[in-house]
């Protein structure tokens, strides 16, 4: 009896293997390695702490707006802007804000207020230490999810100086005390911050949340941080550009009409507009000469002389 063996399937199948396995290779080998990320791109984005367990004594040298913050604060979060720009946001309703830099690999000093050291971070969770003002902390945070990255969006996202056009007057006028720069931020990472100086001193600072309206074009959402968010609570963008951002917002206001005796006999409801004009604020002079500048909330509970009327987008209302 002849056996007649077919070699051929059998060639076919080993020449195939040894062709993927090449092929597996070759691609394998022509990967570039990973670029390392250094620790100024890794810890750009805001760093929310959870559970909020960080205490810190404030320095009686950094004079504060409020005889409250000499109380011991929580830290609630920390966000690096690339600008080398960090905004820390503390319990008893207070902000500050400077320059940071990254001395060494490891060391990130915050001007005016302290350092961290001893930096880990894996994913979006970040462990470090914390010294400011003689007080050392551990923490824990995790970082914040981004707004899309649009072209709205990038051009919107950069420190705006408020001009004195359209109702950007009246804005300068409110306060106890009047103010001769204004400026709002607008981050990646959803934070809204307002600034009130004068005579080359911030007196006042609010922050606030952002987001792009779900439905509405050119329209942002915004809300304080200890509100949650609502949709009907928005700014219209007009004009957004490198150079210029024009926004609008509306409220309903009501004008009383009494009798003789101080009662409201009827009530009239009619629509404000404001409209703003701002533009970048690196294109203002400097007026700010401290190294870090630290302000509670404008509490208008506290301060009469608020039209709370014209809060809006520059003031909390309350």
């Amino acid at each position: 009896m002849k056996i007649k063996l077919n070699f051929r399937p059998l060639f076919l199948f080993f020449g195939i293997s040894v062709f993927v396995a090449c092929k597996k290779d070759d691609t394998g080998s022509n990967q570039p390695p990973p670029v390392p990320v250094s620790l100024q791109e890794a810890i750009v984005g805001k760093w929310e702490i959870h559970p909020v367990a960080a205490r810190l004594k404030q320095n009686s040298n950094n004079s504060p707006v409020s005889h409250k913050i000499q109380e011991p604060s929580q830290v609630l979060s920390l966000e690096f802007l690339s600008d080398s720009t960090y905004i820390v946001v503390m319990s008893g309703n207070e902000v500050l804000t400077g320059k940071y830099n990254v001395s060494d690999s490891a060391v990130i000093d915050l001007s005016g207020f302290g350092h961290l050291s001893e930096i880990k971070i894996a994913g979006n969770a970040m462990d470090f230490k914390l010294s400011s003002n003689g007080t050392v902390i551990v923490i824990s945070a995790n970082k914040a999810e981004t707004i899309p990255l649009t072209d709205n969006t990038r051009l919107l996202c950069r420190n705006w100086y408020l001009t004195q056009a359209e109702s950007g007057e009246a804005v300068y006028g409110e306060g106890p005390v009047a103010s001769d720069k204004v400026t709002i931020l607008f981050s990646a990472a959803g934070t809204y911050l307002v600034q009130f100086s004068s005579d080359d001193t911030l007196h006042s600072a609010e922050i606030a949340n952002w987001k792009w309206h779900p439905t509405l074009s050119d329209t942002f959402v915004f809300w304080w941080f200890d509100e949650e968010p609502a949709n009907d609570n928005y700014v219209t963008i007009t004009e957004l550009s490198s150079s210029s951002l024009k926004m609008q917002e509306s409220h309903t206001d009501y004008e009383y009409h009494y009798d003789g005796e101080g009662n409201i006999t009827s009530t009239d409801t009619f629509t404000v507009t404001a409209k703003y004009v701002l533009i970048p604020a690196n294109q203002v002079s400097p007026r700010h000469s401290g190294t870090a500048l630290r302000s509670r909330f404008l509490n208008t509970a506290e301060k009469p002389g608020i039209d709370e009327r014209k809060a809006g987008i520059f003031r909390r209302q309350f």
